[in-house]
């Protein structure tokens, strides 16, 4: 009795996707289930094209990150949502996998809250909300974490009506100080930008 015999790794295997040509080989199709269904007898018995290509009626330019995948194992960070699509075409489940947990930490980075702060201003926002008079950098982290260090040039702007910066007239809720502003130079400034993490842990959300 005949046994069916796949197909060598070095094959090389000529693909017409949605009017795209790919030359690859067997060593990296049979990575998808869908291949290794397809060319488990070769491609012998198999509808061709009149050049000998493959037809795959399938989008011909997300294949293209399909093999990508198929050979590195990798996937760039862009149409998510269409490539998922193709990658349970192929039966990817890893890569489905991969292309979910990527959708998921796109949300959130969505939804954070971004702020731009100083440590100090961090602190006493974060002592606001919380009962613990002593509050150090520790637990600062685990609300929130770091972007980027931002450095730039402030202006001075100074209230001559009572002769303090307008920054300073703010908190004191003073009324009118628009109405006297100066300029007093510039000075440079660095600061954080930080967002608040989110939680992930979907029983601690509700």
């Amino acid at each position: 009795m005949s046994r069916d015999i796949p197909p060598k790794d070095s094959t090389v295997i000529k693909l017409n996707v949605g009017g795209i040509t790919y030359h690859t080989t067997y060593g990296t199709l049979k990575m998808s289930p869908y291949f290794r269904q397809l060319l488990f007898n070769g491609t012998a018995g198999l509808d061709k094209l009149e050049n000998g290509e493959i037809l795959i009626d399938r989008d011909g330019y997300l294949f293209n990150r399909i093999l990508e995948y198929l050979r590195c194992s990798e996937v760039s960070d862009n149409e998510l949502e269409e490539l998922r699509n193709e990658a349970e075409f192929y039966m990817l489940r890893e890569m489905i996998e991969c292309i979910d947990n990527m959708l998921v930490q796109r949300s959130y980075s969505v939804k954070k809250e971004y702020m731009l702060t100083t440590l100090e201003e961090l602190k006493q926002l974060f002592s606001l909300s919380s009962k613990n008079e002593n509050v150090g950098i520790d637990p600062l982290y685990k609300d929130y974490e770091l972007i980027s260090v931002v450095d730039y040039a402030e202006l001075k702007l100074k209230c001559t009506r009572h002769n303090e910066f307008i920054s300073e007239c703010q908190k004191k809720d003073r009324r009118d100080c628009h109405q006297h502003v100066q300029l007093d130079g510039t000075y440079q400034v660095s600061k954080l930008l930080v967002a608040k993490k989110l939680d992930t842990n979907p029983e601690r959300a509700q």
